[in-house]
């Protein structure tokens, strides 16, 4: 049992560690300054010029409301999770109406029974 928590607490570590090394500067979630009518963009996005196109692909998006942000998607790898289509994507932000970088995340993305994509991390 002991060496189960070991093991467990190693792999926290290790994930914390590759986050920062990634450039995660917080997890991409309701804290981002990032607005619903963004996110849903981004995930608009995805399901149309990313989720099941090849490594490589990239796509632009931008939220035309005031302050909205804008940013690019990139699809970096495919992998699977027991039995499920998994992607790996890396988000770019931008400042609202700058050239300013927001923050870039690494995230995986699975693809779920009901066909929908639930991040994996």
């Amino acid at each position: 049992m002991k060496v189960k928590l070991l093991l467990g607490i190693c792999l926290l570590v290790g994930a914390a560690v590759a986050a920062r090394a990634q450039g995660l500067t917080k997890a991409w979630n309701e804290e981002t300054p990032l607005t619903s009518q963004d996110r849903a963009i981004i995930f608009s996005i995805l399901d149309s010029q990313v989720h099941g196109k090849a490594p490589g692909t990239v796509a632009n998006w931008a939220n035309p409301a005031p302050g909205g942000h804008s940013g690019t998607v990139t699809l970096l790898a495919k992998s699977s999770r027991q039995g499920m289509p998994c992607e790996q994507i890396e988000y770019r932000i931008m400042e609202p109406q700058s050239t300013q970088a927001h923050g870039r995340y690494v995230l995986t993305s699975c693809q779920v029974a009901d066909g929908t994509w639930k991040f994996a991390e």
